[in-house]
């Protein structure tokens, strides 16, 4: 079981993806409207020594954009490595060269499939080692 966080401003889309997840899984689903609010729930499980396993964020959002939480997680003691996965709406070059570190390998359009996002989930939380064991999920 994981801890996944999705970090989403667009409310509709961010419940979607929690109820299909706390529907369809056994993982423990925590959602935040923006980057900051994000930054707090993982100071607060990292405290409670509860870390979130999973990040699932949308590369557009207001005040901090997800490459810049990208890059203040990387800082956090604990999550260094936590996988990451971005989504977006939008399919322009700013969104898919989000994805070059081997942490943030995933890129996925909102409009695809949920079963795509399940093969995502499962491919970048397998160990880096076990991923040529793996078929990685089309972008």
């Amino acid at each position: 079981m994981l801890s996944i966080l999705v970090v989403d401003d667009e409310v509709d889309f961010r419940d979607l993806l929690s109820t299909y997840l706390t529907d369809n899984t056994e993982n423990d689903v925590v959602t935040a409207p923006n980057a900051r609010e994000a930054l707090e729930i993982l100071a607060v499980h990292r405290r409670q020594k509860r870390p979130i396993d999973f990040i699932i964020s949308d590369v557009y959002m207001p005040g901090i954009d997800g490459r810049k939480f990208y890059e203040a997680v990387r800082t956090l003691d604990g999550y260094e490595h936590v996988p990451f996965l971005f989504v977006s709406g939008f399919d322009d070059n700013y969104a898919k060269e989000s994805v070059v570190e081997p942490y943030i390998e995933g890129f996925m359009r909102k409009s695809e499939t949920p079963l795509k996002l399940l093969s995502w989930i499962e491919y970048l939380s397998a160990p880096l080692r076990s991923r040529t064991h793996l078929v990685r999920p089309a972008e």
